[in-house]
C-alpha cells in the first residue's frame, strides 16, 4: 500500500478541464468525439481517482488547480485529493445545500397543509348551503 498519488489520464483531464468550463456530457463527447456514456465512464473514473461525489466538485477542483498556475494548465503534479480545508469547505457546502433543499420541502409541505385546510373549509361551506337549501326547499 503506497501513498503514491493517483494521477488523471491525459483524457480524464481534459474532460475535467471541460467540466469545469461547464459543458455538458453531451457538448464534451461532441468537442472530444466520443459517446456520451464514454464521458460519463471517464467521469466516474475521475471522481472514485480523487474520491468526489459531483461535477461541482471536479470543476472546483480545475478551477484550483488551473489557478495556481500562470499557464492554467494542468500538469504532473495533480493532486489525488483536495486537501482537508477544501473538503470540509465541500462537506459544509454539501450540508448547507441538504439543509436548504430541506427548508423548501418544509415550506412545500406547509403551503400543502394550507391548501388542504382552505379546502376543507369550503367543504363544510358548501355543505352548510347544501343543509339550508335543503331545509327551504
Amino acid at each position: 500500500m503506497g501513498t503514491q498519488p493517483l494521477r488523471l489520464s491525459a483524457r480524464e483531464g481534459e474532460v475535467a478541464r471541460l467540466v469545469a468550463d461547464g459543458l455538458t456530457n453531451r457538448a464534451i463527447g461532441t468537442r472530444l468525439c466520443i459517446s456520451e456514456r464514454t464521458v460519463e465512464s471517464h467521469l466516474e473514473r475521475i471522481r472514485r481517482k480523487l474520491d468526489f461525489h459531483h461535477r461541482s466538485e471536479i470543476a472546483a477542483w480545475i478551477a484550483r488547480e488551473t489557478g495556481s498556475r500562470p499557464d492554467g494548465a494542468s500538469g504532473e503534479s495533480q493532486p489525488a485529493r483536495g486537501t482537508a480545508d477544501d473538503r470540509d469547505h465541500l462537506a459544509d457546502e454539501r450540508q448547507r445545500r441538504a439543509d436548504d433543499r430541506e427548508q423548501r420541502a418544509d415550506a412545500r409541505e406547509a403551503r400543502a397543509d394550507q391548501r388542504e385546510d382552505a379546502l376543507d373549509d369550503r367543504e363544510r361551506l358548501l355543505e352548510r348551503r347544501e343543509m339550508r337549501t335543503g331545509r327551504h326547499s
